[in-house]
């Protein structure tokens, strides 16, 4: 059955009065769990809402930066296996690994330069 707003059966926060927090805070997904916050990010993006957009790739990008400091290869796989790194474009993505990262992205440039001219068997 649905519930009214206002007129809950306990004392946990409602979902729509989360939600409407949510977005009245620029969707900072401190005030929702993760499980939810970045599905909605993503399907927010999908149908083009600017705002979320922005929200989103910063999101992704401080979370890959944490992963990196802290080792954590395993969601760098996820978001990579989510699809999430594709929100990214390549700059914005090697660039959340600092100067490190611009020598990578750097190095990746040169390599499809050159993949690109060996397929055309220009020397």
């Amino acid at each position: 059955r649905v519930v009214p707003r206002g007129e809950r059966s306990s004392n946990a926060p409602d979902l729509l009065d989360n939600l409407q927090s949510w977005y009245e805070n620029n969707y900072d997904t401190r005030l929702l769990h993760s499980n939810l916050a970045f599905p909605l990010l993503k399907k927010l993006t999908d149908i083009g809402d600017p705002l979320t957009k922005q929200v989103f790739k910063e999101e992704i990008a401080k979370r890959l930066i944490a992963s990196v400091s802290k080792g954590f290869c395993s969601i760098i796989y996820y978001f990579y296996r989510e699809g999430y790194i594709s929100y990214l474009t390549r700059d914005e993505f090697w660039s959340v690994f600092g100067a490190d990262g611009q020598i990578l992205y750097e190095i990746e440039k040169l390599v499809r330069k050159y993949e690109i001219v060996d397929n055309k068997r220009v020397y």
